[in-house]
């Protein structure tokens, strides 16, 4: 995504003024799958310039922090996949071990 940000940036640009606006950068949430209550927080954040308007510096940074916050979700998904496949190899592993009836030894030997 990084290195296709001009090209988003300029997608999302609909009035063609260099910059993205609130209502243009509602678009995103869809990009970066981002909920609609974080969405306002996250354009001031990074609106440093502080015109309530992104330019393409400012998207440039902002498409860098959802990239980072994509891979840490997927990294504490993959952690969480782990750990439950561990639990389960574990409860596995404690029933095999569990002492089960014991077969009755028939003696086939002649006396």
């Amino acid at each position: 995504m990084y290195r296709h940000s001009h090209a988003v940036f300029e997608l999302l640009d609909i009035d063609g003024g260099h910059t993205v606006g609130p209502a243009e950068f509602q678009a995103t949430r869809f990009l970066f799958n981002i909920k609609k209550g974080e969405l306002s927080q996250i354009f001031k954040d990074f609106d440093i310039s502080g015109d309530e308007q992104l330019n393409y510096k400012e998207f440039r940074m902002f498409t860098i922090f959802c990239i980072d916050r994509q891979q840490r979700k997927a990294k504490e998904k993959l952690k969480r996949q782990m750990a439950k496949a561990q639990a389960e190899d574990e409860a596995e592993d404690e029933v095999e071990d569990e002492p089960g009836e014991e077969e009755d030894e028939v003696d086939f030997t002649e006396d």
